[in-house]
């Protein structure tokens, strides 16, 4: 139990902390889902953070387009 404790705090941190980048949408709300965090602001969530294996990151809603935008700038 202590060590699934120590992750979920890791984990909470790291989605606050993309939360906090991420705050020049407007402000950003981490709600828990599943097994990790939703991102939102103005009711719309546009991000999850998850550990799929190899620790927590950060994975963005993406159109087409958003995405090869963002894979041209290294995302």
């Amino acid at each position: 139990m202590g060590y699934r404790g120590a992750m979920s705090n890791q984990q909470d941190e790291f989605a606050r902390y993309c939360g906090a980048l991420l705050s020049g949408l407007g402000p950003c709300a981490a709600k828990r889902m599943w097994s990790g965090f939703g991102i939102s602001a103005r009711g719309l969530t546009f991000a999850l953070v998850a550990d799929l294996g190899g620790g927590a990151k950060l994975w963005l809603k993406a159109t087409d387009e958003a995405q090869r935008l963002f894979e041209a700038e290294g995302c």
